[in-house]
């Protein structure tokens, strides 16, 4: 019997994962998505770069001529971030199990273990337990896309955030 491991060393020797780079001059990262040759929709390569600013997200795919920019509350940033990866691998039919996060460590690029090491955290504390709380609503919105979490994330004081990320283009 074949471990979920070798599924995994399998699917990394042959290029189909998902890596996450940090971009070490910024707040940001640099993501790669396979091509997909054997299971429709096929598709080729893909490239996107995501900053985070001080006042929201710059993006960019490499079909895009410019960069797109969106404003958003600090809290949100970095989830809003990782929801847009979620969801492309979702389209492409990759668990996120399938996702190489990699951060800069002592000059070299390492494996690391979750996408919270590959943006930089929040500099405040307040943020820090806005961005606690607005990860409460989105794992409901991951569990539950066509509920209304609204109430509880205007509670949490997060309702901003929630109303990005409802309507956040892909």
């Amino acid at each position: 019997m074949i471990s979920g491991k070798e599924v995994l060393n399998f699917c990394k020797l042959h290029d189909y994962y998902v890596y996450v780079h940090k971009i070490p001059e910024s707040n940001g990262c640099y993501v790669e998505y396979p091509a997909s040759t054997a299971i429709p929709p096929l598709t080729p390569p893909y490239q996107k770069k995501y900053v985070i600013g001080k006042k929201g997200i710059t993006y960019r795919g490499q079909e895009d001529d410019h960069d797109q920019f969106f404003e958003c509350a600090a809290y949100a940033r970095r989830i809003l971030v990782f929801n847009d990866i979620y969801m492309k691998c979702t389209g492409l039919g990759i668990g996120t199990n399938l996702i190489s996060w990699n951060n800069i460590k002592d000059g070299e690029e390492v494996e690391v273990t979750c996408f919270d090491e590959v943006c930089d955290p929040l500099d405040s504390e307040e943020e820090r337990l806005l961005e606690q709380d607005f990860s409460t609503i989105f794992y409901s919105h991951i569990k539950n896309p066509f509920a209304d979490h609204s109430d509880k994330a205007e509670k949490l004081g997060v309702l901003d955030g929630y109303r990005v990320l409802k309507k956040k283009p892909e």
